[in-house]
């Protein structure tokens, strides 16, 4: 099982402690062309040489490979296993096919994000990232209280709003809850926080099990926070109903019915990393209630960005497949709870 490396990871930071960090690191956007990029390998590192750069060879860590990869819509749940040699001939590869299918458009160029001289991202020219600093002045009114980091992924949650009772005893806070990525691996969101006290886990929701996504084209952040005047609203509305959808998936039979759905659900998180093990765990389980206990259970082991796919798959299948006609009608999971709000 591939677990990711959490040294840059950084968790439970208060805001004023998170951008004190994000101060101390030395950050260059880069526009190059793609025929000016090269991987080679030094003293057994891999790099990458940008041609008429003073400090021209920049450290390729497993983020930039991962994004070189998503440029052609490719899973990069296999990237850990491959050898530095096999990492530097397909880097080289696809910057040729960046590079050709470029002459197609009028700007070719791309951005690269360098952050201590390690290159972590590489984006097209109309890809418009948003610095965490500029996105936290958008959302700092709602009271952030935490932030999680790493190089792929920053959340940002406000203090518990609403608690709720799944079971007896068992609580449940709702947070509102905000991500941004640097380095083009997530949309501008905002979502719910659910965070079960008793074991300290955590899942994502929003209305319908979509989570809000504003993408990183022109435009994208302004409509961003255009949204955000009716998302309290938005949350006192969304924060009960999800809370009945726990109650409800106590009751749901897991088997081999739903685990075709449960699977679907989470292809976005298989596509990162390697699930296999998950997937023979979740066949354990009894009910849907345990299938989402246990994914937001082993979602605290991982580094920021693979917790946060799980949290929100997690949240996806409890809002799918709860609300689902067919579940309701076949498992008995409709109506009679007395909730406690």
């Amino acid at each position: 099982m591939y677990y990711y490396n959490k040294q840059n990871s950084k968790v439970n930071l208060s805001p004023e402690q998170f951008f004190d960090f994000r101060s101390k690191i030395k950050v260059q956007n880069l526009e190059v062309a793609p025929y000016h990029l090269k991987a080679l390998i030094k003293d057994n590192k891999l790099f990458l040489q940008v041609e008429g750069q003073k400090s021209d060879l920049f450290l390729i860590p497993t983020i930039f490979v991962r994004k070189i990869f998503r440029w052609f819509y490719t899973g990069t749940e296999m990237v850990n296993y491959l050898s530095t040699e096999a990492k530097e001939k397909i880097i080289n590869d696809l910057l040729t096919e960046i590079d050709r299918r470029g002459q197609n458009y009028n700007n070719s160029r791309v951005n690269l994000r360098i952050e201590n001289d390690y290159v972590y991202s590489i984006l097209a020219h109309n890809y418009e990232t948003v610095e965490d600093l500029k996105f936290y002045e958008a959302i700092k009114h709602f009271g952030i209280t935490t932030v999680d980091y790493d190089p792929y992924i920053t959340r940002f949650r406000t203090n518990v709003k609403l608690e709720t009772e799944v079971k007896v005893g068992d609580l449940v806070g709702y947070s509102l809850h905000f991500t941004n990525s640097q380095t083009g691996f997530g949309a501008l969101s905002r979502s719910v926080h659910v965070l079960r006290y008793i074991c300290s886990n955590g899942a994502v929701t929003m209305e319908k099990g979509d989570t809000t996504l504003f993408y990183h084209n022109r435009g994208g952040f302004e409509n961003f926070k255009s949204s955000l005047k009716d998302f309290e609203e938005e949350f006192n509305r969304i924060a009960p109903e999800f809370n009945k959808k726990l109650v409800k998936a106590n009751s749901i039979v897991y088997g081999a019915k739903l685990s075709p759905k449960v699977k679907s659900i989470l292809s976005p998180a298989v596509s990162v990393y390697d699930l296999k093990e998950y997937m023979f765990q979740l066949g354990k389980c009894k009910t849907l209630w345990e299938v989402y206990d246990f994914l937001t259970t082993e979602s605290k082991k991982l580094g920021v960005y693979e917790c946060y796919l799980l949290q929100e798959a997690a949240g996806n299948i409890i809002n799918k497949i709860v609300e689902s006609e067919e579940i309701n009608n076949e498992y008995g999971a409709s109506g009679g709870y007395d909730l406690p709000f």
